[in-house]
């Protein structure tokens, strides 16, 4: 797990995790966090964080995923004359051409693709560059929207009906993408932004392996109520006992303060210009003199000239106003947020997370001894005590910290695990 803080630009608070899931091999998913380390960088290139999901047999979605990870930032960060939205879909492109060439060159990597959803954030908002079924969302105010338009057949046949009838979905598989990084050697880039910054938004970048298990209104209950380390934490052991069926790769990223930097006061910076424009007048009006003394009419009389021209400008200067103009920002590219929900605790959340309590009770039960003795009392209370799913922020908290400790103390028993032949083991 990757988990840091910086004060550059804002006050930021992120994590990041990625994980195998219950049913793959290899984790074909990739991801990547660059901070700015100076505030020159960040008001030029921001913060950047991205997530990958390889496809392609046995190695491919992993190496397609990790180049796309790698070459990004590496792309984006190195065309400095550009803006950031040319930047960073420039450095897109220039991936899927990468892939696309190593496909085409080795047999073993023909076809093999990813998808990438990135979001920068900057002075002036929040940038994303988007291709595929990866998801960035953004919590605000008890609302969950969901930043990026999935390039996948049930959505593009969904905004392509009149009615936007969202049961079309129910017809179509999910697994199928219309758009990634590699198959072809062009690609569409979504491109949306800059959107605003406030404090307390929390985003969270994700590959389709969390939001196939978990709903969108249990991804949002969880990282509304859980700091950044401990909700990907959490949202990657709901999502595995939930089936895992795909690798799960998540970052979480908390906007605190902004931090300002000292602003050079313009009624004092005004007075100063105006008395350094003073003493060039005096200065001036003294080489008139001498040189008029000296019968050097000539440079005496643009000396004076000097000398008035700096004695109204000192003025003008002192008692001139500050014109505020105002830069209008842009207007943000995208139709972002493609979806909005009810990000205020729900009985739906509450209800799986005392149901998955449940289960890791079961397993427990099964191989005394498994859980720390602390733990294993936690869980027990939980369950004894209060059955019932309690729907507030506060209850939500609290199990999803009992689930991942009860998840981390079967990490440590896996030998027990891989021992028994027991059913309960499966949701592990």
């Amino acid at each position: 797990m990757q988990s840091q803080s910086t004060q550059c630009g804002w006050k930021l608070r992120y994590a990041a995790l990625s994980d195998v899931g219950m049913r793959r091999q290899n984790n074909q998913d990739a991801m990547n966090v660059i901070v700015a380390a100076d505030e020159d960088y960040w008001e030029q290139r921001g913060h950047l964080f991205m997530v990958c999901d390889g496809m392609g047999a046995h190695a491919a979605g992993e190496l397609a995923s990790k180049m796309a990870a790698d070459g990004i930032p590496h792309t984006y960060n190195k065309d400095e004359m550009a803006e950031p939205a040319v930047a960073l879909r420039k450095a897109i492109l220039d991936a899927n051409r990468q892939i696309y060439q190593k496909g085409r060159a080795d047999p073993e990597f023909q076809g093999m693709g990813t998808t990438c959803s990135a979001m920068v954030l900057l002075p002036e908002g929040a940038m994303i560059g988007h291709v595929g079924d990866s998801r960035v969302y953004r919590w605000r105010g008890q609302r969950l929207e969901q930043l990026t338009f999935d390039h996948s057949l049930a959505w593009e046949v969904r905004a392509a009906s009149e009615a936007g009838d969202q049961q079309l979905d129910l017809n179509l598989p999910k697994n199928i993408i219309t758009r990634s990084l590699g198959p072809s050697p062009q690609v569409k880039v979504d491109l949306e932004g800059p959107l605003p910054v406030e404090e307390g938004d929390k985003y969270l970048l994700c590959s389709d392996g969390l939001t196939g298990p978990l709903s969108d209104v249990v991804v949002g209950n969880v990282m509304a109520c859980l700091p950044p380390e401990e909700a990907v934490r959490a949202l990657v052991d709901m999502a595995n006992l939930r089936g895992g069926p795909d690798n799960i790769t998540v970052v979480v990223v908390e906007v605190g303060e902004r931090v300002e930097q000292p602003v050079e006061d313009p009624a004092q910076a005004r007075r100063l210009k105006s008395r350094l424009l003073w003493v060039l007048a005096v200065l001036a009006v003294l080489v008139a003199i001498v040189t008029w003394v000296m019968k050097n009419p000539v440079p005496s009389m643009l000396a004076a000239v000097g000398a008035i021209v700096a004695a109204v400008l000192a003025i003008v200067v002192k008692f001139g106003r500050d014109e505020e103009h105002e830069e209008v920002p842009p207007r943000p590219l995208g139709q972002a947020p493609y979806a909005s929900f009810d990000g205020s605790p729900q009985s739906e959340t509450a209800e799986l997370l005392a149901e998955v309590l449940g289960q890791l009770r079961q397993v427990a039960d099964d191989a005394p001894g498994i859980l720390d003795e602390e733990v294993g009392e936690r869980l027990r209370a939980r369950l004894e005590n209060a059955p019932d799913a309690a729907v507030s922020g506060d209850a939500i908290r609290e199990d999803a910290l009992l689930v991942s400790a009860v998840v981390a103390e079967f990490r440590k028993a896996k030998s027990v695990r891989r021992s028994r032949s027991d059913s309960a083991f499966d949701v592990l």
